[in-house]
């Protein structure tokens, strides 16, 4: 044990290596915060700040009560208060609170597993373009990831590590204060019995049972209820047109909480469409998969020697055998490793003959999905080349639970996931024994739970931004596989390695600069920063990064160039809603029945209550209104392939960019302009392409 003095000279280095991460991290998150317009959801918060300014509360033009975010809508119209309405307003409480995330991983990496890796991990959450770009994002994700970080963070102190009924409460107001900011926070009803799964003995002592539960169905109970109320106002404007009396009715608010808490459930039956697609083509090749699978089971427990007396690992297996024979993979994976952990040996138990059995069957059955999925082009993606028929064949094999909740984390950090697996393998050595390491244990509960119950039972959220706010968890993973990762080589018989003086630092090196290489390159993050409107460069290219829309600069031309009486019509209706300060016309397919609803047999915007143009004789129409002038604002990438806009007005606005008279900052956001039916010919477009 080390002096006095070096404890405190540690702790300081420690506390001072977090400053600077932090105050770094502060940058990439706050330098030219402002300087670029609005884009993607951002209107919506946008539009809900101008409701609170304006009745207060958050009402879009439609009359929906925008309530996603609670509490931050309100900080948001604060700041516009403050600063003015802008984009540096409505984003600076955001990336405030996403700097906090940084310290808040370092606190969380530190309790479970020491300083290192709390440093480590708040190096990663400092540099992730993920967590940079939503913490200069005006939504709830950063602000989320940072509450439900300290919920967690709060458990382990206050209920792993020590049982404090104050503490305890704590956790509970933080989960509440998470589950107003996303639905997504439900998982934290689950958290609270992490302590009591980690300790085991759940029976023994039934009165440590009454407060997780109650903090469980308390949070639970939260996230019903709000998401209800979420539900109820964003349908008024839908209950209004179809019976305004009907609209305020309290029937409508259980109707929400019940979808709510029931909704999820039934979107936990699995699609499986390569099973189906397979069952209607070849059914004899499923049947015999199923029979051969099922003799190779049973084959294998009749063997001489064969482990008696363990129905659950029976199941088990017979479990692993059955989802790989339905392309359930994921179910099979976490069945498999369930499988290993029941053997209370580490990972020793990937050596035990059953779980080498339910591996071999799951790669098996993988490999003959693939080549009945490419044989029988299930997919029906061939005609789009091999690769992406291989890739997408695979990616619906890999889609229940969905893809981008339980893969989204590798397939967005392919290179940290190399290291994160070498974590989680360090983890489940630690927490699969006799005696199981809490932290890891901890550890591998709370990320688990999120990946599961998020792909079973959430389907709404299968974009990775909604994973984000879980990164925190992933990166805990990959410092342990950077720092631990030494620690395998003892357990598979390398200890001569393990202990060798270099190797485990340059192993650890070695993975570091594999993450820093691609995935958190710090100059990734600075990239961000720094962008414009067509930031195309090699570097951009090279990072992934994609150029930023410009909704701004279109909606000024039109506000300076449109007289009171033109008809303005445009794809992204409430981006140019928000910045024009009006809109005539929704320009899109008729696929989006969730974002419209219907009043006197027109479809209308939910959000705006603008009416939808879907087909090209209506926008004919439309623009054949006399003595208007109409501006129509759609980007390039909107007319070819998609399904976004109707092929017939694809057709008719590529076969009039003679009308484009303004072309966005970002190159392919396009401003037409068609003059009344009286006027003459060449009066239609005033002769250059203006706005570059």
């Amino acid at each position: 044990m080390g002096s006095p003095r070096g404890v405190v000279s540690r702790a300081a280095s420690a506390w001072g290596a977090l400053l600077v991460l932090t105050a770094v991290g502060a940058y990439v998150r706050l330098a030219n915060l402002g300087a670029l317009g609005f884009r993607w959801d951002e209107k919506y918060s946008s539009l809900a700040v101008k409701g609170i300014v304006e009745h207060g509360i958050p009402q879009l033009p439609s009359g929906m009560v925008y309530l996603r975010g609670g509490w931050l809508s309100y900080l948001m119209a604060a700041s516009a208060e403050l600063f003015g309405h802008s984009e540096l307003a409505l984003r600076l409480p955001v990336a405030l609170l996403g700097v906090a995330t940084i310290p808040a991983a370092f606190l969380l990496g530190r309790a479970l597993f020491g300083v290192h890796v709390g440093l480590l991990t708040a190096a990663l959450v400092a540099f992730s373009p993920w967590d940079v770009e939503l913490a200069r994002y005006a939504r709830m994700y950063a602000p989320f990831a940072l509450f439900y970080v300290l919920t967690i963070l709060a458990i382990w102190r206050y209920r792993v590590e020590r049982e404090s009924l104050a503490g305890g409460v704590l956790c509970i107001v933080l989960a509440l204060v998470a589950v107003s900011l996303h639905q997504l926070a439900y998982t934290l009803a689950a958290a609270f019995l992490f302590p009591v799964l980690i300790r085991g003995r759940i029976f023994a002592e039934p009165a440590r049972l009454a407060f997780p539960l109650a903090a469980a169905a308390t949070v639970a109970a939260a996230f019903a209820i709000w998401s209800g109320l979420i539900g109820h106002y964003r349908e008024l404007p839908a209950a209004a047109a179809a019976d305004p009396a009907a609209a305020a009715a309290s029937v409508g608010l259980l109707q929400g909480v019940a979808r709510s808490v029931l909704g999820p459930l039934a979107s936990a039956l699995p699609d499986l469409p390569l099973a189906a697609a397979l069952w209607e083509r070849a059914p004899a090749l499923l049947v015999a998969f199923a029979l051969t699978a099922a003799a190779g089971v049973v084959l294998f427990l009749r063997r001489p020697g064969a482990e008696r007396g363990r129905p659950l690992d029976v199941a088990l297996l017979v479990a692993i055998a059955a989802c790989s024979v339905l392309q359930l993979f994921n179910v099979a994976l976490l069945a498999l490793l369930l499988l290993a952990f029941r053997k209370r040996v580490g990972l020793d138990a990937l050596r035990a003959p059953d779980v080498r059995m339910g591996l071999a069957i799951l790669v098996i059955g993988f490999v003959v999905w693939l080549a009945a999925g490419l044989a029988f082009d299930l997919a029906g993606l061939r005609a789009q080349g091999a690769a992406r028929a291989v890739a997408g064949t695979m990616r619906a094999m890999l889609d229940f639970p969905h893809f981008f909740v339980f893969w989204g984390f590798v397939n967005e950090w392919p290179l940290a996931a190399v290291p994160a697996a070498l974590g989680v393998l360090w983890a489940f050595d630690r927490a699969a024994r006799p005696q199981p390491d809490p932290a890891a244990a901890f550890l591998l509960l709370t990320f688990g739970t999120v990946l599961v119950l998020n792909g079973l039972f959430d389907t709404l959220y299968e974009i990775f931004r909604y994973n984000v706010p879980f990164s925190t968890f992933f990166f805990v993973f990959v410092a342990l596989g950077v720092l631990r990762w030494n620690a395998l080589l003892e357990r598979v018989r390398r200890p001569r390695l393990a202990t060798s003086r270099g190797v485990p630092l340059a192993g650890a090196v070695a993975l570091a600069a594999l993450v820093v290489a691609y995935d958190v390159n710090p100059l990734r993050a600075f990239l961000i920063t720094e962008r414009d409107y067509r930031s195309d460069g090699a570097l951009y290219r090279w990072f992934g990064l994609e150029s930023y829309p410009d909704y701004q600069g279109p909606a000024a031309f039109v506000r300076a160039a449109a007289d009171g009486d033109d008809l303005i019509i445009a794809f992204d209706s409430r981006e140019y809603y928000d910045y024009v300060g009006r809109l005539d016309y929704w320009l899109r397919s008729s696929g989006y029945e969730d974002q419209s609803y219907e009043e006197a047999g027109r479809i209308r915007d939910l959000y705006l209550s603008t009416p939808l143009v879907a087909d090209l004789p209506t926008l004919e129409s439309v623009l054949g209104v006399p003595d208007r002038t109409k501006w129509i604002i759609v980007a390039d990438w909107l007319l070819g392939d998609g399904t976004a806009l109707d092929e017939d007005i694809k057709r008719f606005l590529r076969n009039h960019r003679d009308r484009i008279v303004y072309v966005g900052r970002d190159g392919v956001t396009n401003v037409y302009r068609f003059d009344p039916p009286d006027a003459r010919p060449g009066d239609a477009v005033s002769g250059s392409i203006a706005g570059h």
